[in-house]
Formats: C-alpha cells, structure tokens, sequence
C-alpha cells in the first residue's frame, strides 16, 4: 500500500464499472478462512495464464499473484489478485475469478472473469480472502479503499462465487478517517465482520472514535443493512 495510505487510514475508493482501501492489511488476516482445496495450483496458473500471469487494463498494465485455487461445488475456480505497475492515485486493483474445468492432471479454462471485484488505490487491493461461512457457495471479501484531501474511507466487497459467475451479494464502507484533515483528534473509526449467521445475515462490530455494530440481513439474495444510517459511517 502506498506511503499516503499508510499514513491515514489506507483506506477509499469508487467503485468502478465492473463491480470496489482499508486499514492496511494484516498479514495474519489473509489466511483463507476457507479450507485449503486439493489440487494442483501451479497447474491452475499455467492454464489460466500460460507463463504471463498480466492484464492490461485500459489505462494501467496488471501483474497477478497471490493466487489461491477454491473448490466450489461445480469446478475449480482460481482466484488472484491483480496490481498495477506505476499506477495513479486512482487507479484501482483488482480480483480476478477463472472457472476452470479438470483436464486430466491439469485444468482447462472455462470462463474469465477478470474483474470480478475492483477496487483500492495506487493500483492495489487492500486486503482479500476465501470465506465459506457466509452462503453455500464459497465468497470472496475484499478490502479497498484510498486518502483523498485527508479524508479516508475503506469499503467491503462481498463477491458470491456462483456457477453463472461471480456476484456482489455486498458492498459496504468498514473505514473512516478525516485525521488527515482536521487539526484536532478527528475520528476514526474501522469495522469488521464479527458475527455470521450462515445463509442469513452477518454482523460488523465498529470500533475507534464511535463503537457500533451494523446488521446485515441476506433478502432475495443480496445482503442489506439493517436499522438505518445511524449504523452507516460518513462517506469521503
């Protein structure tokens, strides 16, 4: 993460067309929180990749790491994160979901979904991992964000991995910092997701400047929170 994120809170960033950084990530928090899936990840990646594991995107060119094959019930999918060489301030990174299918001892590639979450700056994710105690299928949380005039906002994607291709079940700010702004002790305040309710609801526990928890209910698909803006922190 950039030195300006560092510094503040490393956290806010608009999301972008296809689907979008937080307190600086800590290492201990990427573990998946899923179970380790069987296969051959270096096999994955030379399936989904050959030996050029980049993107180029419209205005940055992307290299993919961090690379974690899931087992999701209808195939293997592989998921990596993608960085951005010399990015702006505003440039984001990105999550990239591969569906591919069993080849014998290797895989072949049945759909790419390159974005399946953008977001951060400077051309990075904050922070990302394989959850399986939300929905049936597995989800991908990812953290982004940025510092923009003082002021820093975190946001948390929720991406479903579903047969027909990844889908944002929730988007939702988890940081604010306007430290970089003001001249006294300003606020801050960072939320993470506390309390699950497997197929219906997850709960995110507030804390810094203001302690609050947010809920929220899984309706027709889609999580959404409950209680109103009192539990929503201020944008950037």
């Amino acid at each position: 993460m950039a030195v300006a994120l560092v510094a503040a809170l490393a956290a806010c960033n608009p999301q972008s067309d296809d689907n979008s950084t937080a307190p600086e990530p800590d290492n201990a928090a990427l573990a998946n929180a899923a179970a380790p899936v069987p296969g051959n990840l270096d096999a994955a990646v030379q399936a989904a990749f050959g030996g050029d594991a980049t993107y180029d995107g419209k205005n940055d060119h992307y290299v993919l790491s961090h690379h974690k094959l899931v087992a999701a019930p209808f195939g293997p999918v592989l998921v990596s994160e993608g960085t951005a060489q010399d990015a702006a301030h505003a440039s984001a990174g990105f999550i990239s979901a591969i569906y591919l299918k069993q080849d014998g001892d290797g895989y072949t590639v049945a759909h790419r979904y390159p974005h399946a979450i953008e977001t951060g700056s400077f051309g990075e994710v904050g922070e990302w991992k394989i959850r399986d105690d939300l929905l049936d299928l597995p989800v991908i949380e990812a953290k982004g964000g940025g510092t923009w005039q003082g002021y820093s906002c975190g946001y948390t994607d929720l991406v479903e991995l579903t047969p027909q291709g990844p889908l944002t079940v929730a988007r939702f700010q988890n940081a604010y910092s306007n430290k970089g702004a003001v001249t006294d002790d300003g606020t801050n305040i960072t939320g993470t997701i506390a309390q699950v309710t497997p197929g219906q609801a997850f709960t995110v526990h507030f804390t810094g400047s203001r302690s609050f928890d947010a809920t929220y209910k899984l309706i027709n698909g889609k999580y959404a929170l409950q209680g109103g803006d009192a539990h929503r922190l201020d944008g950037c």
